[in-house]
């Protein structure tokens, strides 16, 4: 049995309705709501995941480091300024101290050979401070020549021009 031809039974909205239907079918856009939801949701969790794996290598700041380095380097010439004068170089020892202490303690938790630089300014922080404060003047020349090239080659890590 043929359906009937006669469109009579059919009101007008609903034919134009199905003939909507069916171009949409034929150009390829009849897909049901949900494939284009998993479509996005697939693109969604794709572009999360790239941005995960590229986390690791985009730049890290370094201000803090070459905010640490300038310090030093006031510090250093601070004790440079007092190098005759006991008194004066004891004075730098005790306002600088604990500053240094505690900027050894931290470059020694974030030492990373990817930031070399941390090293110098660490050995400066733990080692040479204490030598160019210290009571033996031939010592207390030796460290800040030795404070300098720490200085220097932590510029040359940072990019520096100082």
């Amino acid at each position: 049995m043929e359906p009937p031809t006669d469109n009579s039974a059919m009101s007008p909205k609903d034919s134009d309705e199905a003939v909507i239907a069916a171009e949409q079918i034929a150009r390829g856009r009849g897909r049901p709501q949900w494939f284009a939801g998993f479509l996005s949701g697939v693109a969604c969790a794709g572009v999360l995941l790239a941005a995960v794996l590229i986390w690791p290598y985009l730049p890290v700041s370094q201000a803090e480091d070459v905010a640490i380095y300038r310090q030093q380097k006031a510090i250093l010439a601070e004790a440079e300024a007092a190098m005759g004068d006991p008194v004066a170089m004891k004075a730098v020892a005790a306002r600088h101290n604990d500053e240094m202490v505690a900027m050894a303690r931290d470059l020694t938790k974030r030492l990373s050979s990817s930031y070399p630089h941390r090293k110098f300014l660490s050995w400066n922080a733990k080692y040479r401070f204490a030598e160019i404060t210290g009571s033996d003047p031939q010592k207390s020349a030796q460290g800040v020549k030795d404070f300098e090239a720490n200085l220097k080659q932590a510029a040359k890590h940072l990019r520096l021009k100082d």
